[in-house]
């Protein structure tokens, strides 16, 4: 131990000193500082356990990593069998070409669709399986996108003719993907016979030429049917009208003759009035009205029998207040005459009205003024200014 309190690590070696005569007269003693060399050692044993610790741990990682990658090209061939089932069993042709055109594998349905086996059409180009006039376009769509990433081709279907080794052309469905790897390309392309639908096309539409003209005819047939249809349907309708209105006028008639016999037979004023009541609501029930008398002294008409609205007419009115009283005969206006109808009508609805003088023995006895259903708006002129 040194004088500091550190330790220090010495060889000791001794040897006996004797006299000229042989006896022993002491021990030399050589002591060797080791401490700097041992701390080598012990740096060293050091290192090496780490070292055997490191190669150990990146020999576990080496193992782990080797399983995973035994996984994973374990998976990948099964997703290629998979893969390459799914191509097999695929009922559309499926052809993989690079970016210069050239066939890098088929699935077995371009082999029945195009009658090549699949080691003639690997490296060859994609034009081989098309007749002369559409040689150039898959190539020139390739190289179109390969050159300008635009795909005029790629991603769109569209109907093309093929070639079969026998030299037949036949029509084809086309649709062209691609597949980017790395900085290149390949093109996915997945092709349909579909000369049995364009067969069935054509039968279908020689069947509706000959069925057109009869088509035709017959067209014509149902629509003269329907037009004579509508046409009675219309009759049918003015037939029925007709009826009700000459029913009405019917009924009308015999309501106004029984009106007329009763006075007739009135002998007085009062009788009169209770007559036209009695008639008014039969006859004019939908409508508004006023039965007026004139006064004794023949200058006012008063209302003795009113029904409907009635502040539509003035309940005592002078003689001339009235277009029928002053023509001594029928007045009526319709919604396209309003500013000519009489004075002692305030109807705020476009409506049309007729006014009755009532005569006997030649002298104005009083007046109907009758007020009929409402107007249509659209048949009402504009205010004059």
């Amino acid at each position: 131990q040194h004088k500091d309190g550190s330790i220090l690590y010495t060889i000791f070696s001794g040897s006996p000193v004797q006299a000229s005569d042989g006896t022993a007269k002491g021990i030399l003693s050589v002591v060797t500082d080791i401490t700097a060399r041992e701390k080598e050692a012990q740096d060293l044993s050091r290192m090496t356990a780490n070292l055997q610790q490191l190669v150990a741990d990146r020999t576990e990682a080496l193992k782990q990593v080797n399983a995973f990658l035994v996984r994973e090209i374990a998976a990948r061939a099964q997703a290629q069998d998979h893969l390459q089932a799914v191509l097999n069993a695929a009922a559309d042709g499926i052809i993989v070409a690079d970016q210069h055109g050239q066939i890098l594998t088929t699935n077995p349905a371009v082999e029945k669709i195009f009658q090549y086996a699949s080691h003639e059409t690997i490296g060859q180009p994609l034009s081989m399986l098309m007749p002369e006039p559409f040689h150039l376009d898959p190539d020139n769509a390739i190289r179109n996108y390969v050159e300008t990433a635009q795909t005029k081709m790629i991603g769109i279907g569209r109907e093309v003719a093929g070639l079969r080794r026998d030299g037949s052309e036949f029509p084809l469905d086309l649709a062209v993907g691609v597949i980017r790897n790395e900085g290149s390309a390949q093109f996915v392309g997945i092709v349909r016979d579909i000369s049995e639908r364009k067969a069935a096309q054509q039968q279908i539409l020689a069947l509706n030429n000959q069925l057109s003209e009869p088509n035709l005819e017959l067209q014509t047939r149902i629509r003269e049917r329907e037009q004579a249809l509508r046409d009675v349907d219309i009759a049918h309708a003015k037939l029925e009208t007709t009826l009700i209105e000459l029913r009405n006028q019917s009924k009308n008639t015999s309501l106004l003759n029984e009106m007329s016999e009763l006075l007739q037979a009135a002998i007085n004023l009062q009788e009169v009035g209770a007559v036209i009541q009695l008639y008014c609501d039969r006859l004019f029930g939908s409508d508004s009205g006023n039965l007026l008398f004139m006064e004794n002294d023949k200058h006012a008409l008063v209302t003795v029998f009113a029904w409907g609205e009635r502040a539509e007419c003035e309940n005592q009115i002078e003689h001339q207040r009235c277009w029928a009283l002053r023509q001594a005969r029928p007045y009526p206006t319709t919604a396209l005459h309003r500013s000519l109808r009489c004075a002692h009508l305030h109807v705020s609805e476009p409506r049309e009205t007729i006014c009755l003088p009532l005569f006997g023995q030649g002298a104005a006895l009083g007046l109907l003024a009758l007020r009929g259903g409402t107007v249509p708006r659209s048949v009402v002129p504009a205010p004059a200014m």
